[in-house]
């Protein structure tokens, strides 16, 4: 048998004005048919290489996060803030480090993936939840260092700070409260 990861299967869920990520990512994850899903943002902040290497590592987990050390979007200090300091938050309630709460680049193992695929949100912080998700179920989460670019002139960040940097922390409370909640059943 090959150490290799199954192929990839590709689906690409359209992108109308009505449709929210949930229903992109869940749809698009739902209807591929091979062993392993990847998540990649559009943006061309992440290059194809760093999903490569992802890949090679997601035989030793259920989820492989390529992590960012960087950011080039407005307000950069203060998205790095918000950003880290609620990964140390995270890091530190789910005992464990998470060094990128929410890239946008992830690789999964399928079966994983739809154990708590409906959970993630509408609109925004389903990477964010896709990580906290997967350490409630207690999958295998492996961060791994990328290069992170900057976006492409035509895509813009839509990062407003005190409504993002709530419904972040909103994401985290309700992963914790159903991490809470999964304990408290067994």
């Amino acid at each position: 048998t090959s150490s290799r990861p199954a192929p990839l299967s590709r689906s690409r869920a359209s992108k109308s004005s009505s449709c929210r990520s949930r229903s992109l990512r869940a749809t698009g994850s739902r209807a591929a048919v091979g062993s392993i899903i990847a998540w990649i943002d559009g943006d061309g902040t992440y290059s194809a290489e760093s999903l490569a290497d992802a890949l090679a590592l997601l035989n030793d987990a259920e989820q492989v996060i390529g992590a960012r050390f960087t950011d080039f979007g407005s307000l950069r200090y203060l998205r790095l803030a918000v950003k880290n300091g609620t990964a140390w938050i995270a890091g530190f309630l789910w005992k464990t480090s998470i060094p990128d709460l929410n890239s946008g680049l992830r690789v999964f193992r399928r079966e994983s993936l739809l154990v708590w695929i409906e959970e993630l949100p509408d609109g925004f912080s389903c990477t964010t939840t896709a990580t906290l998700a997967a350490l409630n179920y207690r999958q295998r989460v492996l961060f791994f260092p990328i290069l992170y670019r900057k976006r492409r002139a035509e895509s813009s960040s839509k990062f407003h700070p005190v409504s993002d940097t709530l419904r972040l922390w909103r994401a985290v409370w309700r992963c914790w409260c159903r991490r809470e909640d999964r304990r408290n059943r067994v």
